[in-house]
């Protein structure tokens, strides 16, 4: 977890990436993701701002119908570490956030 200024709060506040399931992108289940698994309050009861990126649906190469997130390498070889394309932006979301 990421610490970053709460400027609304003035505090210091931490960071939580959240990653939907597959067929939970925001074309199949709308905002229900964010909104229903009860982040959202534990996160503003404990300083913490949570970020709920999501994944697209893909039907051409490279294929993932069920807009999963990348577990089976479907991106490119490294999708299960640092340097793997999905990895890499969320990491730009945590530095767009926090700064870090």
């Amino acid at each position: 977890m990421h610490h970053i200024l709460c400027s609304i709060l003035g505090a210091t506040c931490h960071l939580h990436v959240s990653l939907h399931g597959c067929l939970q992108t925001q074309g199949d289940i709308q905002n229900q993701f964010a909104t229903k698994i009860g982040l959202n309050e534990w996160a503003e009861n404990n300083n913490i701002i949570v970020l709920y990126p999501y994944v697209k649906k893909s039907y051409s190469m490279p294929s993932n119908p069920n807009g999963c997130w990348d577990w089976w390498g479907y991106t490119d070889k490294y999708y299960g570490v640092q340097r793997g394309v999905q990895m890499q932006f969320v990491r730009s979301l945590i530095k767009a956030v926090s700064g870090f």
